[in-house]
Formats: C-alpha cells, structure tokens, sequence
C-alpha cells in the first residue's frame, strides 16, 4: 500500500508539478506575450514617430529646396529686373524732367507774353500821351500865335491910334 500511497502521491505531486509548471509558464508565457506586445507597441510608436519625424524633415527639406530653388531663380532673374527697375525709374525721371522743362517754358513763354502786352500797352499809352502832348501844344501854339497875332493888332492899333492922335495933334497944331 505504501507504494499505492506513494504512488498516488507522487502522480498527485507529479501532477501538481505539472500544473504549477504549467501555470508558471502560462505565467511567464503571458509576461513574454505581454513584454513582447509592449516592446511591439513601443517599436511601432517609436517607428511610428520616425517616420512621422522623417516625413517633417522630408517636407521641410523639400520646402527649403523649393525656397531654395526659388531664390535661385531670382537671383537669375534679378540682373534683368534690376536693368527693368533701373530703365523705368529713368524714364519716369526723364518725363519728369520733360515735363517740368515744358512747364517752365510755358511759363517763361506766358511771362514774356505778358510782358511784351505790357510793353505794348506801355507803347500804346505813351503815345496816346504824346498825341495829347502834341495837341496841347498845336493848342498851346495856336492860342500863342492868336495870342500873338491878337497882341499885333492891338499893337498895331494901338500904334494907328497913336499915330493918328499924334497926327491929328500935328495937324491941329499946324492950323
């Protein structure tokens, strides 16, 4: 009996070994599966965040080459804008200028318009002066030689008179 007992023990043992081993490994199989998930999960996310971080830096690497390239092309183009900048600014200095010499030419144009009417006016006054000027003295003239002539007459009858007293004095005189 002790070897049923035994042997009952030992399969009862045996067999409670195989279940704690079991259960060991169930538990250690299940800590793997759950380290190896964890660690898959960590790998994915890292991966995950690689790629997400490689795309950034792809994006901003293609965006700096596209600025780049841009730039570049500016830099190409801006001898030829800056002969267009250059030739524009020219003209539009040039149309200034042309237009403040027109302005003062036709300034200069009006000043001497106006002043050769005021010389003319000036002209015109002046002998329309000299017009009455000469009239008061044809006046002045004619009043002097009526004056003059008003003056021999009075003279000269004045000297009739003196004459004609003087010659009836001598005429009285020699009766």
């Amino acid at each position: 009996m002790v070897s049923k007992g035994f042997k009952k023990d030992r399969k009862r043992e045996e067999e409670e070994y195989q279940y704690n081993l079991k259960i060991t490994r169930k538990k250690e199989e299940d800590l793997y599966t759950e380290k190896k998930q964890k660690l898959e999960k960590e790998l994915l996310e890292k991966k995950s965040s690689f790629e997400k971080e490689i795309a950034e830096r792809e994006t901003r690497v293609q965006a700096a080459e596209a600025e780049l390239g841009g730039l570049r092309q500016q830099a190409e183009k801006f001898p030829g804008q800056l002969d267009q900048a250059i030739k524009q600014a020219e003209k539009l200095l040039k149309d200034k200028m042309d237009l403040e010499f027109k302005h003062q030419s036709e300034l200069s144009a009006q000043k001497a318009d106006a002043d050769q009417k005021l010389k003319d006016q000036m002209i015109v006054s002046l002998r329309d002066k000299i017009k009455e000027q000469d009239l008061l003295i044809r006046q002045m003239s004619e009043k002097t030689t009526s004056a003059e002539s008003s003056m021999k007459e009075i003279a000269i009858k004045a000297l009739d008179s003196s004459t004609m007293r003087i010659i009836e004095a001598k005429t009285e005189e020699g009766k």
